[in-house]
């Protein structure tokens, strides 16, 4: 779901039709503020705009994945476990 800083919610659906993509291109140079992956396993992305993109997890299948260099990636597995490869260690 996108949410526009002016809190009209959208919801985008898979397969993404063209309007699906249109919506998501409102994001294109938008920079991330912040992210977050509740314990629910869902994805929070706060854009500068003000837009929030929200993803739930899926029962079924991995509704997101998150890359980052150092070959880092994190992913919301079915049933929202989330899973991380490469995360860097904190000692």
């Amino acid at each position: 779901m996108l949410t526009r800083p002016d809190d009209t919610e959208i919801t985008i659906t898979l397969p993404a039709r063209a309007s699906g993509a249109d919506i998501a291109a409102e994001l294109i140079g938008a920079t991330i503020e912040l992210s977050t992956c509740p314990a629910d396993g869902s994805l929070v992305v706060l854009f500068d705009t003000g837009a929030v993109l929200s993803v739930p997890p899926s029962p079924d299948f991995e509704s997101w994945n998150v890359s980052a260099p150092g070959n880092v990636l994190v992913v919301s597995t079915p049933g929202g476990t989330i899973a991380a490869w490469n995360w860097p260690s904190l000692d």
